[in-house]
């Protein structure tokens, strides 16, 4: 990951913990959605954000982040509004 396209805090932490954050909450939030467990879907959509949110910020602050900058915003979004949906209607019924 180049500092020039991902910026300098993606650069400094090496590839496996970004992929592993990826595959984590991606994880979390098909499980729970799988087997109907709000927390479940709320926690990894949490994670999700926040790990997009740092994307985000770090592409602004790069010389050519264009893309990934409005690319990770648009997923912070995204687990955002699952975040609400999951927290303001969770499942009724058998959970958990």
């Amino acid at each position: 990951m180049p500092p020039e396209t991902h910026g300098e805090v993606v650069y400094e932490a090496p590839a496996e913990l970004w992929s592993g954050l990826y595959m984590l909450f991606s994880t979390l939030v098909l499980i729970g959605l799988w087997r109907r467990i709000t927390w479940l879907i709320c926690l990894g959509a949490s994670i999700g954000l926040m790990t997009n949110v740092v994307f985000a910020v770090a592409a602004h602050e790069a010389e050519f982040g264009y893309l990934l900058e409005k690319g990770a915003a648009r997923d912070a979004f995204q687990y955002a509004g699952l975040l609400l949906v999951a927290y303001f209607y969770p499942f009724k019924g058998k959970s958990e």
